[in-house]
């Protein structure tokens, strides 16, 4: 059956996205895995029960004025709602060993409210509203792909049985991480798409709670407010839960971590929880009427592995959600992606009015004329484009990937070359746990804008040749990004690992990443400049050394041998540092005055005896072979790091101090950077030393580069190399 828009989570955003379909006439159906509605909104009675006069073993307050569209909500449905209670002392617990302490309660502001019945009344009131037959529960989604103009999602429903059903575009209500842990897309997610879902931290998942019921909330009678803070737990966090109704609870959240608990056991947590409560709260608080206990991380339709080990409450971001092939067929409504309440129930419901609001408006605009918001100029875009993916950690396969369309701010770019790097190894071989495949690595590329998203800067034009280096393009918005210093943006993309890279014929990339490329340079040789030339040009800028000081170099590969030009260049009295003679001859001729083989000498005496280096440059990862160089620098002489390699620096400290030594990290530099890089290899004649191969080679290409049989770069090149105009 076909469906005009498929909902997948009935939780609050789903629930809303349903409601707001509803009433624009547009056909959905909604399937939810849990045999209820609600999601993390779970109100139940004294036996763990759903209940319509509940306890919140989920969220329960809202800040009306503060979250408007919670407001808003609450007004439309005629709900009614009350404060959380607020009045009399709080009490705080710092050590088991001293009595608890009590102060003066301070007026909530602005107030938290909570839903009369519990905040499954919102669920509730939403869900009598939407016609029956468009809800199916117990239903799990476990993979959904493309199938022509539709999506194709299959699940498996509460008998078992397993189906499938079509729909025009799908709506995604659910946290992204659990998502992309649990749900199989085919195509393939892209790889910034992928990377964001599971690195987005999961509302509630990590959290616990543990109630306390009572005949009366004696507390009061006390002068007592319900709120408490411990350092002493298990519980850290204590309020009043008592309902609209008069149903008297405290309630409070486990401070123990997710593994913690599972090892403690659901009884002694809550036998420990109301020994505690008794201890602030006196004895009355130890003998409740009954107890609840709920763990999120334990609920596999709420967290993943990764959320027991990680906390963390997702934060707001402009970013888009969904990239890639997915971007027009997919939405994502959970709280997680909100753009100003992330993690909260305001944040739901701001999201799914996002997401239809944006449906809605595409079905209107597909049934008018295009406007050419996507420009192409008279070209005729391929359908398809081969890319060279990782899909296991180690390997390469070659694919064939639909064309995707640039999003504003972006270009699509046809590749014509790609540098092969050291760092890709890494990319490759999955050091990074949270850079899943599918991906395409690379991120020295060069090539021509085919497409151009809205909102790219007017310098750049369809048919301009481009480059875009490891840094993906800053976001404009940052702390750093507003002190100018780009190449920092908190927000930016890693090409190649967190978004994906040049083995392909097309990729797409942020405007504010992309470098213009010299006419004098062809597209292989400018593209190792774009990260082992910037790389090696700006550590050398930033090095303090003046013309006709004494610099060296440490390690004669892919960086090095673009170290050794520029220093030459520059004007530097040139000592390359390798370990072996067969470099030797390599080194002299590619611009160092003199060769220091370590495993014939000590390259630090050596250097002393020259009076010391103003500065030394390490290419390497090695931080053994790093550190017995600083015996080698001059006073005030700096030690340059571009090798990013994990393990320790031993230095001496007595040795920085007293010669007023330094030690810089470097990483490659901003898009203006870049381009001064290349122009100065146009002027002074550097050119990196390349070996080229087919793109449909790169895993080979790729395997020599790792076996160090390549010298110096190796480059993909997507048809016949380039020349130079």
């Amino acid at each position: 059956m076909n469906h005009p828009v498929l909902i997948v989570g009935g939780g609050l955003a789903g629930l809303l996205a349903a409601r707001l379909l509803h009433k624009a006439g547009i056909g959905f159906l909604l399937l939810e895995a849990r045999d209820r509605l609600g999601g993390r909104i779970l109100s139940a009675d004294a036996s763990g029960q759903m209940s319509d006069d509940g306890f919140d073993l989920g969220p329960s307050w809202f800040w009306p004025g503060m979250q408007p569209a919670m407001g808003n909500i609450v007004d439309a449905l005629g709900l009614p709602c009350f404060p959380q209670n607020s009045d009399g002392d709080v009490i705080f617990q710092r050590m088991s060993r001293e009595a608890p302490q009590r102060y003066r309660g301070v007026r909530q502001e602005p107030q938290s409210m909570r839903l009369a019945g519990g905040t499954g009344a919102i669920v509730s009131a939403l869900a009598a509203a939407l016609p029956g037959e468009c809800i199916r529960l117990g239903t799990r989604v476990a993979r959904v792909a493309l199938d022509g103009a539709a999506v194709e999602v299959g699940f498996v429903d509460a008998t078992g049985v397993g189906q499938s059903v079509r729909a025009a575009h799908v709506l995604f209500a659910l946290p992204p991480r659990l998502l992309e842990a649990t749900v199989s897309f085919t195509p393939a997610l892209d790889t910034a798409t992928a990377g964001r879902w599971r690195g987005t931290p999961t509302w509630m998942a990590p959290h616990a709670k543990v109630f306390a019921l009572y005949d009366r909330p004696f507390w009061r009678d006390a002068g007592l407010s319900g709120t408490a803070q411990s350092m002493v737990g298990p519980l850290v966090e204590i309020h009043d839960a008592t309902t609209a109704s008069g149903k008297a609870a405290l309630f409070g959240f486990v401070g123990l971590s997710a593994d913690e608990r599972e090892a403690a056991g659901r009884d002694a947590i809550v036998a420990g929880a109301v020994r505690q409560l008794a201890g602030l709260f006196g004895p009355q608080a130890g003998t409740p009427r009954a107890t609840l206990f709920k763990d999120w991380a334990a609920d596999p339709l709420t967290a993943t592995a990764k959320d027991r080990r990680t906390g963390g409450h997702p934060v707001p971001t402009d970013q888009p959600w969904v990239e890639g092939v997915w971007r027009d067929r997919i939405s994502m409504a959970g709280s997680e992606t909100s753009r100003a309440e992330p993690g909260y129930l305001a944040g739901a419901l701001e999201t799914s009015e996002h997401a239809v609001a944006a449906i809605v408006s595409g079905r209107t605009r597909s049934a008018r004329p295009s406007r050419g918001r996507l420009k192409t100029g008279n070209r005729t875009m391929k359908s398809t484009y081969r890319a060279m993916q990782i899909t296991t950690p180690g390997t390469l396969d070659l694919v064939e990937r639909a064309t995707p369309r640039p999003r504003a701010g972006e270009v699509l770019i046809e590749v014509e070359a790609c540098g092969i790097c050291g760092a890709d190894v890494s990319d490759i071989e999955g050091a990074d746990p949270s850079l899943q495949p599918p991906r395409v690595p690379g991120h020295e590329v060069v090539g021509r804008i085919v497409a151009l998203g809205e909102n790219v800067p007017s310098l750049w034009k369809l048919g301009q040749r481009v480059g875009i280096g490891r840094l993906g393009g800053h976001c404009n918005e940052c702390v750093q990004c507003r002190q100018g210093q780009f190449h920092l943006c908190e927000n930016q993309s890693l090409v190649g690992a967190s978004c994906d890279g040049g083995y392909a014929e097309m990729m797409l990339a942020r405007g504010t990443g992309l470098v213009s490329i010299p006419d004098e340079l062809a597209s292989e040789e400018a593209a190792p400049i774009l990260c082992a030339g910037i790389a090696t040009f700006n550590a050398l800028r930033k090095s303090g050394a003046q013309p006709g000081d004494l610099i060296a170099i440490l390690g004669i590969g892919g960086l090095g041998h673009m170290a050794l030009q520029y220093a030459r260049k520059m004007g530097f009295k040139v000592a390359a540092v390798g370990r072996g003679q067969d470099i030797a001859e390599d080194a002299l001729k590619l611009g160092a005055h003199l060769y220091i083989d370590t495993e014939a000498e000590d390259a630090a005496a050596r250097l002393k005896s020259m009076g010391g280096a103003k500065a030394i440059v390490t290419t390497v990862r090695n931080a053994e072979a790093a550190s017995p160089l600083m015996h080698g620098l001059a006073p005030r002489g700096r030690l340059v790091l571009l090798g990013a390699g994990k393990d320790p620096l031993p230095l001496s400290a007595g040795h920085l101090v007293v010669g007023e030594r330094s030690v810089l990290g470097s990483i490659t530099g901003t898009p203006y950077e870049n381009e001064r890089t290349l122009d100065f290899s146009v002027l002074a004649g550097v050119r990196p030393q390349i070996e080229t191969m087919p793109l449909e080679k790169a895993f080979e290409a790729y395997r020599k580069m790792k076996s160090s049989d390549v010298k110096f770069r190796m480059v993909l090149t997507m048809k016949e190399p380039i020349r130079a105009h």
